[in-house]
């Protein structure tokens, strides 16, 4: 992922619905490129799917951990990926050179996303 992915990534966390027009806008570039950007996030499985945000989820978690997970060898990316898949599990930190990265977890909130990338 490059800036720009980061930054459209950034965006549609703001605000899902937005339209590509108006990110296209935001970010500078034509709306094919965001079109394509977003596609290819999904395809790649970096966007697995798109959520609405309900005021019960918006309120403070009444349980939370954090951990420090510190992973060796080859396995590091795969290990990222499927902690990343759990709704309930958040990174807080970017993963180091080392691979070590902070995690945080709370109970499983409303499971009311649309899954993008079927396939």
């Amino acid at each position: 992922m490059d800036a720009l992915d980061e930054r459209l990534v950034t965006l549609l966390r703001h605000d899902a619905r937005r339209s590509v027009s108006d990110l296209a806008v935001d970010l500078g570039v034509s709306r094919a490129t965001v079109r394509a950007r977003m596609e290819r996030l999904e395809k790649s499985g970096e966007i697995i799917g798109y959520t609405v945000v309900l005021r019960a989820d918006a309120v403070d978690q009444r349980i939370r951990g954090v951990m420090m997970i510190e992973i060796e060898g080859h396995a590091a990316d795969r290990v990222i990926r499927a902690l990343g898949g759990l709704p309930e599990v958040r990174p807080s930190t970017p993963p180091t050179a080392a691979g070590t990265s902070w995690w945080s977890s709370a109970p499983p909130r409303s499971p009311i996303s649309t899954p993008c990338c079927a396939g």
